[in-house]
């Protein structure tokens, strides 16, 4: 049985990007209620429909882009 090895570099690159999106991610949920109360001068309850409208948004839109990539397939530079 041949040792494959797990730390390559294929998966040092995935693991960075997978670090970025979620630190992105934690980010705009951080940095949301600032922005919301603060230069758009709006409510604490504007803060939770932006947050709640941007979750469901992404519940509705994941299935159908999931589907599109699993069409179309990864794309070969």
């Amino acid at each position: 049985m041949a040792a494959t090895r797990l730390f390559t570099p294929a998966f040092a690159m995935l693991t960075v990007v997978n670090l970025a999106y979620f630190t992105a991610a934690g980010m705009v949920l951080f940095a949301t209620p600032f922005l919301v109360t603060g230069p758009l001068m709006s409510s604490t309850a504007a803060v939770g429909l932006v947050i709640g409208s941007f979750s469901i948004a992404t519940l509705l839109v994941r299935p159908y882009i999931g589907r599109i990539v699993d069409r179309v397939g990864r794309r070969n530079r």
